[in-house]
């Protein structure tokens, strides 16, 4: 994915650390290996690897693996961003980030005004003219977009951002491939419902957001791959975007105990909504099934809560229960999607039971894991997730 992963980790010390770039693994001794998908911010990478060098006392950029074609978010693409997104009257909940501006570079396959991390490292030269032509190009942008602007991202002269990359890239290790290591554990940057081709159209991240990614690095391999999806109690959404499950009373509820989850200016506040398993279940067809399901803040929903089964339509006596996935990845058919549940009516019911068993049965799926707190001890893992995967994640919780 990219620099926006917000990924809050809490320790058995008490440490806590919001993981951006480095694997939310970190704690535990994992090394992080972002790669040629992962969107790298190097200025923000040196912020958080400082962080964790506070907490830990240790060096992070020393199991920092990267791959040498990643692609860099400068921060003449951030401005970008947060100009468009200021400009909109129709808020897209950009998180600000500059991955939306990169990723229209990338699929205009221009690479001339792409910088990759070899780059940065090998080609001085070449990394400090592009990063010229990408601040000329972004900056006539900006400027037709709001001509009264002025954004400081800007000012940062290309010579001098160029050898803050060569200093920041050459304490980490730039490798063509993934590392070798007995397990990988791919992590996602955001959920299935923001993906670039199949999230609700404009509300969504110039990324994939399910399994390609993963499945195109190990292709050929032939590894054992195990596909888990993690869903909240509950659903969330940052910003703007459909959520027929909002609830201002769950937000008023929940908000105090996601406090990191605060309105950054660009993405928005943040919104909480009850289990919807019309979503749920457009997300697993998306993704083509997982394995398993590993099912957090549980702790939130003891005494019961209302779920949603389906949805009304407005003037019409009719019951929606799925939405169709269209594979030929059609942005006019997302927005469509999007104006859609924008009008629907979410129907809610009451589960009868636990709310595991309800998720399982209602997806069809056996849950894995649970948890029920913030740290490693309290996570549950059941009879039906492969002991394989539960010694993984028991290594990795102590």
């Amino acid at each position: 994915g990219g620099a926006q992963a917000a990924h809050h980790v809490l320790d058995s010390a008490g440490q806590v650390h919001c993981f951006s770039q480095f694997g939310a693994g970190h704690f535990a001794g994992a090394k992080t290996y972002l790669s040629r998908y992962m969107m790298i911010e190097p200025l923000g990478l040196q912020n958080e690897a400082a962080a964790l060098k506070k907490l830990t006392n240790q060096d992070p950029f020393q199991k920092l693996y990267i791959h040498e074609r990643a692609p860099i978010i400068t921060p003449y693409h951030r401005a970008l961003g947060q100009v468009r997104e200021e400009a909109r009257l129709q808020k897209h909940g950009s998180c600000g980030m500059g991955i939306g501006e990169l990723g229209a570079d990338l699929a205009d396959e221009c690479e001339w005004r792409v910088l990759y991390a070899v780059e940065c490292l090998k080609r001085v030269s070449l990394s400090v003219h592009v990063l010229k032509q990408i601040r000329a190009q972004k900056l006539a942008k900006a400027k037709a977009i709001m001509p009264s602007f002025d954004h400081p991202l800007f000012e940062l002269e290309p010579d001098v951002l160029s050898a803050r990359y060569r200093d920041i890239f050459s304490q980490s290790q730039l490798i063509s491939r993934i590392p070798s290591a007995q397990c990988v554990v791919f992590e996602g940057a955001q959920g299935v419902l923001l993906d670039q081709w199949y999230g609700f159209h404009p509300h969504t991240t110039w990324s994939n957001c399910t399994f390609e990614n993963a499945e195109n690095l190990l292709a050929g391999i032939g590894a054992e791959i195990v596909k888990i999806g993690v869903v909240r109690s509950y659903m969330t959404r940052h910003g703007e975007g459909p959520l027929p499950s909002y609830s201002p009373s769950l937000s008023l509820r929940l908000a105090p105990c996601e406090r990191h989850n605060s309105n950054d200016g660009y993405q928005g506040a943040m919104r909480y909504g009850f289990l919807d398993a019309v979503l749920l279940k457009y997300a697993l067809q998306v993704l083509g099934g997982v394995d398993y399901l590993a099912v957090t803040c549980m702790d939130h929903f003891t005494d019961g809560a209302p779920v949603v089964t389906s949805y009304m339509c407005p003037g019409v006596p009719a019951v929606l229960r799925n939405l169709r996935v269209n594979k030929r990845r059609d942005l006019q058919y997302q927005e469509r999607l999007t104006c859609l549940l924008q009008e629907l009516s979410p129907w809610f019911t009451d589960y009868y039971g636990g709310l595991e068993d309800w998720i399982a049965n209602e997806l069809a799926l056996p849950i894995g894991i649970t948890s029920h707190g913030p740290c490693s001890e309290h996570k549950c893992f059941s009879a039906a997730i492969d002991e394989s995967v539960c010694k993984i994640a028991r290594e990795l919780s102590t």
